[in-house]
C-alpha cells in the first residue's frame, strides 16, 4: 500500500469516527425533545434523515445526517426506535399505509378491548406515548386525512343535550334506519332501536374525511348575553343572506358549510336562474348590507359583508333542501365568516337535541318589518304532536318558544355538541318554512333535518 493510500484510509477511518461521536452525542436515551415527536420503530417514520453525501457537496450546516435515536416507554419490537414527527407515523398492515390511533379514536376498533389488540394478528402496537397505547388502525379514512384520528390529547368531558328521540333498550335512541349506522339496526321497521357509537367514527364518504380536517362551527370571542334576542357580531360567522337580485326585499337565510358551499331550503333558489341570486357572507347588520364592496376586499369591508356569486344551484328531487355552489371560495375571516359543522360522525347524526337554536333576519313578531340585526332563539323540537313524528323533518316551536317568521327559511337549526374532540356548533336542521305566526303556539315550525339527508349533501359536494 503507498503512501497516498494509507493516507486516504486514515482520513477515512477519522470520518467514520466523528460520524458515529455525532450520532451517539444527538442520542436521546430518555425520549424525543421536540414535542411533536414520538418515539416509534424505525420503520414506522416516512421522514428518514439518514443519507448520503456526494462526493461533490459540501455540507455547510449542522443539520444531523442521522434520526435521534431514542428507548420507548414500552418496547414494541426489538428493532431501532427513532424520534419521528408525529405527522410522518405510518404503520403497515397488508402493505397498506394506515394511521397510529388510540383504541376510541380508530373506528375499526369499536367494541374490542385492549387485550384483544394486544394478541391480534390484525395489528400492532405502533408506540406509547405518555402511558397511551397508539395502534396500527385500519380504518382507510383516518389514513386518508392525516391528523383525524391520532390525538393524544383526551377530549373535554362534555355534558351533552338532552335528545329529542325517545330511549330504548341497551343505551340506545329510537331512530329512523336512515341516521343508524349499518352495525347498528336492530329489527326491519321504520324506526329502529339504534346503539350508540363509542367512537367518534366518521360516516363512510370520502367528503365526510375532508369536511372532518376544516375548521367550522367556531364563533370565536363573544360576550355572553343570555335571554338576548339580538345575536352579536360574529357570533354565527357561518350565516349566510340569499337575496334575489330582481328583487332584494325578498330574501332567504343559508349557512356556509364549505368556502364554496352554502346550504339553504330548495324553495328559496328553485323559482329563478342562478344569476338571478346573491349569497353575502359576515352580514349582521341589514341597514349596511347595500354598502358595496372595494376589490380586493378589505377586512373592514368584511365586517359588512361581501356578495358571492351563484355557480349553480343543486335541488334535492322531493324535499325542501338545496345547496349553492359559489363561483369563487369564500374568504374566511376568523370570528366573521367561518363555516358551521355538520353532522358527520355517527354520534351527531343519530342525534336531535331537544332544544335548538334558530338564527335570521326574518319579520319581527306580526309586524311585517324585517329585523335590521341578525336575530336569534331556541326553540323546541315537538316529537309529541300530532303529526310531528321526527323522520326527515320533525316539528319546533311551541308556548314561550321562539319560532321562524317570513324571510328565516333556509336558516339553521343548529346546537353546540362535541364534534372531532372539540364542543362546537352543528347544524341539525334547516327552516323549512316561513311561519305566519312569529311566537306563540298557533302555528309550529317546520325543520328538515340535516342527519337524515347527509348522504345526499355528502354525495353532491364536489371537493
Amino acid at each position: 500500500m503507498d503512501t497516498l493510500d494509507k493516507r486516504f484510509t486514515v482520513l477515512l477511518l477519522i470520518g467514520v469516527l466523528l460520524i458515529s461521536n455525532y450520532a451517539e452525542a444527538t442520542n436521546d436515551t430518555h425520549g424525543c425533545s421536540e414535542p411533536g415527536d414520538r418515539c416509534v420503530p424505525s420503520r414506522y417514520c416516512t421522514q428518514k434523515r439518514v443519507g448520503l453525501v456526494k462526493k461533490d457537496q459540501q455540507v455547510t450546516d449542522a443539520q444531523p445526517l442521522y434520526n435521534v435515536t431514542c428507548i420507548p416507554e414500552e418496547k414494541t419490537d426489538n428493532t431501532t426506535h427513532i424520534c419521528c414527527p408525529k405527522t410522518k407515523i405510518r404503520c403497515l398492515l397488508n402493505d397498506d399505509p394506515l394511521a397510529c390511533t388510540r383504541i376510541e379514536s380508530c373506528p375499526a376498533f369499536e367494541g374490542k378491548a385492549e387485550q384483544e389488540l394486544v394478541h391480534s394478528n390484525e395489528t400492532s402496537l405502533c408506540y406509547v406515548h405518555n402511558q397511551k397505547k397508539f395502534y396500527c388502525c385500519s380504518d382507510l379514512l383516518c389514513a386518508i386525512q392525516t391528523g383525524l384520528c391520532d390525538s393524544d390529547v383526551d377530549p373535554p368531558v362534555w355534558e351533552r343535550s338532552q335528545s329529542a328521540f325517545t330511549s330504548c333498550e341497551g343505551n340506545g335512541s329510537r331512530v329512523p334506519r336512515e341516521l343508524c349506522p349499518q352495525n347498528g339496526i336492530v329489527g326491519n321497521d321504520t324506526y329502529t332501536c339504534c346503539k350508540p357509537s363509542e367512537a367518534s367514527k366518521l360516516i363512510s364518504h370520502r367528503n365526510a374525511a375532508i369536511l372532518a380536517k376544516m375548521q367550522c362551527g367556531d364563533p370565536g370571542i363573544i360576550e355572553k348575553i343570555y335571554y338576548g334576542r339580538q345575536s352579536q357580531r360574529g357570533e354565527f360567522p357561518w350565516m349566510v343572506l340569499i337575496q334575489n337580485k330582481l328583487n332584494r326585499n325578498v330574501y332567504c337565510g343559508g349557512s356556509l358549510i364549505h368556502p364554496r358551499y352554502v346550504l339553504t331550503a330548495a324553495l328559496c333558489i328553485k323559482q329563478f336562474k342562478e344569476d338571478n341570486y346573491i349569497a353575502r357572507l359576515g352580514v349582521y347588520d341589514l341597514l349596511t348590507v347595500s354598502k358595496t364592496c372595494k376589490k380586493p376586499p378589505t377586512e373592514k369591508c368584511l365586517i359588512r359583508s361581501v356578495k358571492h356569486y351563484v355557480e349553480k344551484n343543486i335541488l334535492h328531487e322531493t324535499h325542501n333542501i338545496g345547496l349553492m355552489k359559489l363561483k369563487q371560495p369564500v374568504k374566511l375571516v376568523e370570528g366573521m365568516v367561518q363555516p358551521i359543522c355538520l353532522p358527520i360522525f355517527e354520534h351527531l347524526r343519530m342525534h336531535l337535541p331537544a332544544m335548538l337554536m334558530i338564527t335570521g333576519w326574518g319579520m319581527i313578531d306580526d309586524v311585517f318589518k324585517p329585523a335590521a340585526i341578525l336575530m336569534k332563539g331556541n326553540t323546541e323540537v315537538l316529537p309529541d304532536k300530532p303529526g310531528c313524528e321526527i323522520g326527515h323533518s320533525f316539528c319546533s316551536g311551541g308556548d314561550k318558544r321562539s319560532n321562524n317568521c317570513p324571510g328565516d327559511m333556509g336558516g339553521p337549526y343548529q346546537a353546540q355538541d362535541m364534534y372531532n374532540g372539540t364542543v362546537r356548533y352543528v347544524q341539525y336542521g334547516i327552516i323549512s318554512n316561513d311561519s305566519n305566526s312569529c311566537q306563540g303556539p298557533r302555528l309550529i315550525g317546520n325543520g328538515i333535518s340535516v342527519g337524515y339527508f347527509m348522504d345526499w349533501i355528502l354525495e353532491h359536494l364536489e371537493l
